[in-house]
């Protein structure tokens, strides 16, 4: 909290429940930091109970003027700061209309193959928000490789075994249902290696569809793997040093290879 108060920023608390929780003072940004704070304190409470339980990690959902001086990327996209070993996940506090409208021609593209949206498009947004928390819970469990484009995968398959075991196997099937909305139209992703958060509207669609592309390879690609593939990538950073370490990686599972083919 003094971090924020040197920010000029002063938040509100919800009680723990598992996941530290602040929230900006504003009309209605309380109940959907409750909202947020119970989806990744189940995606974590379920991941705690196969992985050891990690450092601390906390929600921040802020407004436009909080998001603005915590961070200089665009409001929307969700944001990980860390600070004096501890890890924020900055969401916002709603989605702005222009940022929405960016998504018309993707949703009108994939209508046309018939691919329907499962629901409203700040559905998926918020379900990318757990994507997001499982590149951070990787972080925290110590196996981020600093391979860019692995961390994303392994980010992306711990949120699916999570949410799996939080609510079930037919909301990951929503969440995929999702992902061919977004994947409908080939085009220009942002390769996976060079990921970094968004600094534009234009760059959060290509966000959202690359996190759509790997949400769907991760469920066809990886869906034989489970839990124990992170004891295993866990055995191989002990064990080896940066060089080489992509090669002994990927020859982990076969998957990993035909997923950055698909993604290059």
């Amino acid at each position: 909290m003094k971090d924020l108060l040197r920010h000029g920023i002063y938040l509100r608390s919800l009680p723990t429940a598992g996941l530290p929780t602040n929230y900006s003072p504003a009309a209605g940004i309380r109940t959907r930091a409750a909202q947020l704070q119970a989806f990744l304190g189940g995606l974590q409470a379920c991941a705690s109970c196969s992985l050891a339980s990690p450092g601390l990690l906390k929600l921040l959902v802020v407004n436009r003027a909080d998001w603005r001086a915590l961070t200089s990327y665009p409001y929307g996209f969700p944001v990980l700061r860390t600070r004096r070993a501890v890890t924020s996940m900055i969401a916002a506090a709603d989605y702005p209309s222009r940022m929405l409208r960016s998504f018309d021609d993707i949703l009108l593209f994939s209508g046309q193959t018939g691919r329907y949206p499962p629901g409203r498009v700040p559905e998926f947004l918020d379900l990318l928000i757990g994507q997001r928390w499982g590149y951070a819970f990787l972080g925290l469990l110590g196996v981020r490789t600093r391979i860019r484009w692995f961390d994303e995968i392994l980010a992306t398959h711990l949120f699916r075994l999570s949410l799996r075991d939080y609510a079930g196997h037919s909301y990951w099937r929503r969440c995929l249902a999702w992902s061919r909305v977004f994947t409908a139209e080939r085009g220009d992703y942002p390769p996976p290696w060079t990921f970094v958060p968004p600094k534009s509207r234009t760059d959060i669609v290509a966000a959202v569809r690359l996190h759509g592309m790997l949400i769907w390879g991760v469920s066809v690609l990886l869906d034989h793997r489970g839990w124990e593939l992170f004891g295993e990538v866990e055995r191989v950073l002990a064990t080896r040093k940066q060089v080489g370490l992509e090669d002994t990686l990927v020859a982990l599972e076969p998957g990993f290879a035909e997923l950055l083919e698909s993604l290059s």
